[in-house]
């Protein structure tokens, strides 16, 4: 959702149908939702190695892993199934440790959404007050994929400092 909204405020073009049919997609949530869990020891290790293209190969198996995980549990919970001969119940395919860990991954994942969803809010407020930040920062990142193609932690790095200090230099002279 802060990709999109920060691309439209940027004035890139946004596909609203396309934003749609993410929200309505199962699969969508899950992998989004992938980015915010810890990554597997592969991608943790290429990322020491600055081995980018490993990195990324691990972390879209580590998502498709996760949407499939993620997709069998919800389908369990929801659903009769036929396994080893026998229908089974619901009941009797989720664990309590397998509903403990739904519950506290949820827990995690609606915070974050609260916070995105306030940042939305935030903004639809009052666009003005980030929309030339974020045009700078979407020029200064395509200067920096130019710049540092093999070396994307730096460039992010860079982009995010930047973006904050702009950020908090304005809510600086704001308050004064």
């Amino acid at each position: 959702m802060g990709a999109w909204a920060a691309s439209l405020l940027s004035g890139l073009g946004v596909d609203q149908s396309k934003v749609l049919a993410a929200f309505r997609r199962h699969s969508s949530k899950n992998k989004s939702n992938a980015y915010m869990l810890e990554g597997s020891q592969a991608e943790k290790d290429a990322k020491e190695r600055d081995d980018w293209k490993t990195v990324l190969g691990e972390f879209k198996k580590f998502q498709t892993e996760f949407h499939q995980a993620s997709n069998d549990a919800k389908n369990a919970s929801l659903y009769v199934d036929w396994k080893d001969g026998e229908f089974v119940s619901p009941n009797e395919q989720i664990t309590s440790e397998m509903l403990e860990e739904i519950i506290k991954r949820n827990k995690n994942f609606l915070g974050y959404a609260y916070n995105s969803l306030k940042m939305l809010r935030r903004l639809d407020k009052s666009p003005d007050d980030l929309q030339d930040l974020l045009i700078k920062f979407v020029a200064a990142a395509e200067k920096m994929r130019a710049e540092k193609p093999d070396d994307p932690m730096a460039a992010i790095n860079e982009l995010v400092d930047n973006f904050f200090d702009s950020g908090l230099k304005r809510l600086k002279s704001k308050s004064e």
